[in-house]
């Protein structure tokens, strides 16, 4: 039900708020004069990436199958609606509330920062999210296919054959030439090679199994013919390329700023009285269910991967499948149970975990995810702005570094631009994250990243305002 949800956010309630937010509040002028925000969405992102990708994952271990919605979560923050909501009080504080139309013009300027945002979460993270959860199917089924083969081989052999015959067959390794140990039968093989911890690019990774009898001799599998580098490159260019590009909310952003830009297209839709005003109502509606939406999204993983931490902490069944379960719980336990599900599982879905794999994040790691997230991630947006004003940079900061300097003055600088850029730094991780894991098909690893949100979202009610007034500060030079 929830990756039902997360798909029809995907590919309708996102692109009509796209169309609706884009084609009422950006223009040209709007654009031009706060082009410095989707450079600052550049540098918050890009920073957000290399932390997440570089340094995390070698201070707290993320689980193989949670590392791209584990990426995800920390490379984008909610950059749309907590942004909205938080600027309606900041539109009304001292610095601000004598400016009548601030709010409208800061919900302008959101949607100019996410611009890039959008692109880059649609485009970009979601594909690579449908990538990965492919990747993990496809090991699982090599792995199933391989081990029935091995089954069907073993079935196939002559009732004369020996016991010792029987026992000499296994799938061979390639520590088998250097007399390393292999899997003792098809089964561990099969659970081995459908790990996803492995890729099917891994180094050591899966192919189809050489059955040994007793001669030693290998039968060597079919070699599927492999293309010239250059050509598989351009191939996989091509690929992401077309993913981005019809992608449905990217296709929103881009008719979007068409409508926002060419004014009379706009007013055909959004404008009272416009020939399209009927079709550009219902975009209207349901663009504006989107939110609660994504928090219907938020709640339904929540609520599953509360549960079954509740279950691990109580001691009850809910829990990750390992090797010591097994043994105090006797043999119907839980791996038997998720070996059998994955053999009979449909297509489309993501295999469960088997026997030793790690499927939540550790508290360490969810620590380091609100630390980064809520903390290190701010502090070097706001250390790049101070920067940025020690040069006085145009478009990034204020002509003369702040609001109040002559030049800002002379100039009519807008400091709402500034004030939305610092805010969009200091919110928590963007909900998206969880809408694009579930579309995936990665239902588990959504649920398990759910419980960063859990703790985040709380502990930024607190942080929040604390960045938000040092923003204040440095945009009026307080």
């Amino acid at each position: 039900m929830v990756a039902n949800l997360s798909s029809l956010l995907f590919q309708l309630l996102v692109p009509c708020l796209l169309l609706s937010t884009l084609g009422r509040n950006l223009d040209a002028a709007t654009l031009a004069q706060s082009a410095g925000l989707v450079i600052w969405a550049v540098i918050n992102i890009g920073v957000s990436f290399l932390v997440a990708y570089f340094v995390l994952p070698r201070c707290v271990r993320v689980p193989r199958h949670l590392f791209v919605p584990f990426l995800l979560a920390m490379t984008f923050n909610n950059s749309g609606s907590l942004p909205i909501v938080l600027m309606e009080p900041l539109a009304r504080s001292p610095v601000l509330a004598s400016d009548p139309t601030a709010y409208q013009r800061a919900i302008a300027y959101i949607w100019v920062y996410n611009l890039f945002w959008q692109t880059t979460i649609w485009g970009i993270g979601a594909p690579a999210a449908e990538r990965d959860a492919a990747a993990m199917r496809d090991v699982a089924r090599a792995g199933r296919a391989s081990g029935t083969a091995a089954a069907t081989e073993l079935a196939s052999l002559k009732p004369s054959t020996s016991t010792g015959d029987i026992a000499s067959l296994r799938p061979a390794t390639p520590t088998d030439a250097g007399g390393g140990a292999a899997p003792s039968s098809p089964g561990a093989s099969a659970r081995r090679r459908s790990s996803p911890h492995r890729r099917p690019d891994h180094p050591g990774g899966d192919s189809v199994p050489h059955l040994r009898l007793d001669s030693g001799a290998a039968a060597p599998a079919p070699v599927a013919p492999q293309r010239p580098r250059g050509s598989a490159c351009a191939s996989a260019c091509s690929t992401v390329i077309s993913q981005v590009l019809t992608s449905p909310p990217v296709v929103a952003i881009a008719v979007g700023a068409l409508l926002g830009l060419v004014p009379i297209l706009g007013a055909t839709l959004f404008e009272d009285g416009g020939a399209l005003r009927p079709l550009g109502s219902v975009i209207d509606t349901l663009g504006a269910a989107m939110v609660g939406m994504s928090n219907l999204v938020l709640a339904g993983s929540l609520y599953h991967g509360s549960a079954e931490t509740l279950g691990r902490v109580r001691g009850g069944s809910a829990g990750p499948c390992c090797p010591e379960a097994c043994v105090r719980r006797g043999p119907a336990c839980c791996c038997e149970a998720e070996v059998a599900a994955a053999e009979t599982e449909d297509d489309g879905a993501v295999p469960p975990l088997r026997p030793g794999d790690e499927e939540h994040l550790s508290w360490c790691a969810i620590a380091a995810m609100v630390v980064v997230r809520l903390l290190l991630a701010p502090a070097l947006a706001f250390a790049l702005y101070a920067g940025a004003q020690a040069l006085r940079l145009p478009l990034l900061v204020p002509p003369g570094g702040s609001m109040a300097s002559p030049e800002a003055q002379a100039a009519g600088t807008d400091p709402v631009i500034f004030v939305v850029a610092l805010v969009e730094a200091c919110t928590p991780s963007a909900q998206f994250a969880l809408v694009i894991t579930q579309k995936a098909g990665m239902t588990r690893a959504a649920e398990a990243l759910s419980l960063a949100y859990l703790v985040m979202y709380p502990v930024s009610l607190v942080t929040m305002p604390l960045w938000i007034t040092l923003a204040l500060s440095l945009v009026f030079g307080g």
